[in-house]
């Protein structure tokens, strides 16, 4: 991905004065990918994306282990998917979440 600009503000109050400042700052991505196995907890598989949109780690909403992914937004007539294979008896399970536009009857 590219560099990002983001603005950022503080503010503080003082003696009944509020002071705040506002700057823009350019985070700059530094190219270190971290696979996403490290934010399913599974590095032991081979894990493949859509092209629609970008998945990636995240901290901000997680149900186990204090990580996930997330898929990118799409738009109409695209779709989104993670997948990986695997070979024998077992027990898969996973969690997931939804997020889309209201009456949307497409969602499986």
């Amino acid at each position: 991905s590219s560099d990002q600009s983001v603005t950022v503000s503080a503010g503080y109050t003082s003696g009944g004065v509020t002071k705040t400042a506002t700057h823009a700052v350019t985070v700059t991505n530094i190219g270190i990918e971290v696979p996403l196995g490290n934010y399913l907890d599974n590095t032991d598989l081979t894990w493949s994306t859509s092209d629609s949109a970008s998945w990636v780690g995240q901290t901000a909403e997680v149900y186990y282990g204090g990580d996930a992914v997330q898929s990118g937004d799409i738009s109409h007539n695209q779709q989104s998917y993670m997948q990986t294979t695997v070979t024998g008896p077992g027990i898969i399970s996973f969690y997931w979440k939804v997020s889309s536009q209201s009456g949307n009857p497409d969602i499986s």
